[in-house]
């Protein structure tokens, strides 16, 4: 089984790259609430994106199942590397939304939403072809959106709407169905 956890509210800093952010005070808070809805899916390993406000999330998150979360690059969200500030959430919903409309172009940063699938996507289908057991991957809302989008034939761009901070989804790869989505944790 897989779960794609969306990471907790971080603070939102436009001196900084959204890559560096961290988790708010609310953010941290809310992790035991995350650990207590994840509970009856017993996941056995988590991995994580290197961004800080995913490591900090499967770390207050993963020692609730006894272990702990290890990084890996390709977790990471699309590289959104040379996109503006958006200082409103229209206008940022507005980008997203191209983002997803016009996979095959870099309309928002430095990757397309199909380069960051693909990446995404085999790193994900490594991590449950060598384990057994629950896979936990804490992310972002943009791949998570895609991945879910490419295996159930969903609109990327509503799933990504209906994923708060923190959210996760539980995701049948093979069936292509969710299981499950806890919008709001």
């Amino acid at each position: 089984m897989l779960i794609l956890v969306k990471h907790a509210k971080p603070v939102v800093d436009p001196e900084l790259s959204p890559s560096r952010w961290r988790l708010s005070d609310e953010g941290r808070e809310s992790c035991g609430r995350l650990s207590a809805a994840l509970r009856p899916f017993a996941p056995a390993a988590f991995f994580t994106s290197p961004q800080p406000k995913a490591m900090e999330t499967a770390a207050l998150v993963a020692p609730s199942f006894g272990t702990s979360a290890v990084p890996r690059d390709a977790l990471r969200e699309h590289d959104e590397t040379g996109a503006p500030f958006f200082h409103t959430e229209a206008e940022f919903a507005q980008a997203i939304r191209e983002f997803f409309a016009r996979p095959n172009e870099r309309v928002f940063g430095a990757e397309s939403a199909q380069e960051a699938l693909t990446r995404f996507t085999a790193e994900v289908e490594g991590l449950l072809s060598e384990r057994d057991g629950t896979v936990a991957v804490v992310s972002h809302g943009r791949v998570i959106s895609l991945l879910v989008a490419s295996r159930t034939q969903l609109d990327p761009f509503e799933i990504w709407q209906e994923l708060t901070l923190p959210s996760f989804v539980v995701l049948d790869m093979v069936q292509g169905r969710i299981q499950h989505l806890a919008a709001s944790v």
